[in-house]
């Protein structure tokens, strides 16, 4: 028989059902259950597929990128600031040099009669 007891909460509680649960927990899992339990933390992806070490040799290799993004970015700004100079400079000196333009001759429509 088993030992019901009742406790101050009001809750039944069995001592042999705690009992029985231990001895099931303390055997070894059968490779049925591990098979199992594999299988839903692959489905539910619960462990990470990567190892620590694997994780930190991305983030160094993602950081490498980030920073070299990062000073071609620098780069690229900094070339295109020259180029603005550069026109910016080449436009007051054609402000500055007045030039004279060409008109162009007009053609006269003949009409065909």
């Amino acid at each position: 028989m088993s030992k019901r007891v009742q406790s101050i909460k009001g809750e039944t509680v069995d001592f042999d059902l705690f009992k029985i649960k231990e001895q099931i927990s303390k055997n070894p899992k059968s490779s049925e259950v591990l098979m199992r339990e594999n299988y839903i933390d692959v489905k539910r992806r619960r462990t990470s597929r990567k190892n620590v070490s694997q994780l930190l040799a991305d983030q160094e290799k993602r950081k490498k990128v980030a920073s070299d993004a990062v000073e071609a970015q620098n780069e690229e700004e900094t070339v295109n600031a020259e180029k603005v100079e550069a026109v910016t400079t080449e436009e007051k000196v054609e402000k500055e040099t007045p030039t004279k333009t060409k008109k162009r001759p007009v053609r006269k429509k003949t009409q065909e009669k």
